[in-house]
């Protein structure tokens, strides 16, 4: 069935950030108990903490994928020195210890705000560096909002916050929707992080704040970047919840307005990368519950 390619490798997990926030053991161990199934993607650890990973107790699990959170950017001024020490650290663990038991699949770096107006000059100083780590590597800045566009021919991706601990983290239907259109038409992978714990939207009453569901919002990526939708339509699909509205079958996704064939999904998917999640559980029994996976 075509939910397979759809949420195939769709989670990153981010269980050491809030609001799950564990430590980075039961973090690992959670990890592990997840490995093989398919929708799990990559471990995601700041680069600080890669020295307090032990080689020993990731033996015997396969090759591990992980996603590191690069050093904040700060101003455009210290992007290549920020890398380069980032790039020191990295090499110095994975050549003195974890080399041979994981897989670098992504550095992701969130800039300060006075640091957007120039985000595409500190993306070429700084991609480079960090690509010299693995030829698979690829490098994410998160931005809210719009002002990305400078990303275009850097050889980095766009990472979209779609939620947080705080209501005022969760950008409206209509501003992920704007995100969304002005990312379409460029030809940059895109990630996303947070707030996406469900399938389908719904209202939180403990953060009053509705929250988006990650079918829509991967459906309505996808469609953003096939047909360059503009914000209109993607905010119609950011708003689609209930279960039919997404018919998943051996030819593809079928949505009101608009189908994704197989063959779609699975090549969009290249570009539509993947969302952090500080939980697995939740996204999995959710997507149980409403119809869309069979129960274990």
């Amino acid at each position: 069935m075509s939910q397979h390619a759809f949420l195939s490798r769709i989670l990153d997990y981010a269980g050491m950030f809030p609001p799950a926030a564990l430590a980075l053991e039961p973090a690992l161990e959670r990890y592990v108990s997840y490995r093989g199934h398919f929708m799990l993607g990559g471990f995601i650890l700041a680069v600080g903490r890669l020295g307090d990973l032990s080689a020993q107790s990731l033996f015997g699990q396969g090759e591990w994928p992980l996603v590191l959170l690069g050093s904040p950017l700060s101003h455009p001024a210290s992007a290549q020195r920020l890398a380069e020490a980032d790039v020191e650290a990295i090499a110095g663990e994975l050549g003195a210890r974890l080399g041979q038991v994981v897989s670098l699949e992504a550095v992701e770096i969130a800039p300060a705000p006075e640091a957007l107006a120039e985000l595409g000059q500190a993306a070429r100083a700084q991609v480079p560096l960090y690509e010299q780590l693995s030829d698979r590597l690829q490098v994410f800045y998160e931005v809210r909002g719009t002002g990305f566009e400078a990303l275009e021919g850097s050889g980095a991706g766009l990472k979209i916050r779609a939620g947080g601990v705080t209501a005022d983290s969760f950008p409206t239907a209509r501003e992920l929707a704007a995100s969304l259109a002005a990312w379409g038409p460029l030809s940059i992978p895109l990630k996303l992080t947070a707030g996406l714990h469900q399938p389908l939207p719904h209202y939180d009453p403990e953060l009053e704040v509705r929250q988006h569901g990650f079918l829509n919002v991967f459906s309505a990526a996808m469609l953003a970047r096939r047909d360059h939708l503009q914000a209109g339509p993607l905010q119609a699909i950011l708003g689609l919840d209930r279960p039919e509205h997404f018919r998943f079958s051996p030819a593809g996704l079928e949505l009101p307005g608009h189908q994704l064939s197989l063959q779609d999904i699975t090549t969009l998917r290249q570009v539509v990368k993947s969302f952090g999640s500080c939980s697995f559980d939740d996204p999995l029994q959710a997507l149980t519950a409403h119809g869309f996976l069979e129960a274990p």
